[in-house]
């Protein structure tokens, strides 16, 4: 069985003995460039010297339509299974997937010939995309500050090594009271509640 992706026209159809490169150039004026059937048929006479019936050309254009829905369905997953397998590899990479599919989506939908552009949508994605940029930047600057942090937790326990050692070693007090005597001599008695 042949595929929907590759099938010819109906071979019973003077557009099935149409070369492949005629065919697309048909494909194109109907999809691209937005001609009407009637006008797609006298292009083909002019241009390929072949008679194409107003009838045949819609059909071409019937199937054509099933076809690159399908491909756009087949695409569509493919990115769905990327954004899948990058949340498989490492879920922090999701979001970053996830936007580009969006912003792949917003890029067709501007683009595409012959349909009015639905602003809506694509102000509501650039908006998206917009505050997703902004949460990176927020999720970076907080890294960075955690960073700097952990540096500076490292630098005072090597600065008070010794007496955390001596406390750490006082029998005395049981695990919660020398974590606390240890969190005390790093960060001082007056801690944020």
């Amino acid at each position: 069985m042949t595929s929907p992706l590759t099938r010819k026209a109906n071979s019973k159809s003077i557009i099935a003995s149409m070369t492949k490169a005629q065919r697309d150039q048909l494909e194109s004026w109907i999809f691209d460039e937005n001609i009407s059937y009637r006008a797609a048929s006298r292009r083909c006479f002019a241009e390929f010297k072949i008679k194409v019936a107003f009838k045949a050309v819609w059909v071409f254009y019937q199937q054509t339509a099933k076809r690159r829905a399908l491909q756009s369905i087949i695409h569509t997953a493919q990115a769905t299974n990327a954004v899948s397998k990058t949340f498989d590899k490492n879920p922090a990479k999701t979001y970053e997937a996830v936007l580009k599919v969006i912003g792949q989506i917003a890029f067709n939908a501007a683009t595409k010939s012959g349909e009015q552009v639905d602003v809506r949508t694509i102000r509501d994605l650039t908006a998206l995309l917009i505050s997703a940029r902004h949460d990176e930047i927020l999720s970076q600057r907080f890294a960075l500050e955690r960073e700097k942090w952990e540096f500076d937790c490292v630098r005072t326990v090597q600065a008070h090594f010794k007496d955390l050692l001596e406390i750490d070693r006082d029998k005395s007090l049981d695990e919660d009271a020398r974590l606390l005597a240890i969190q005390r001599r790093l960060f001082g008695t007056k801690l944020p509640v």
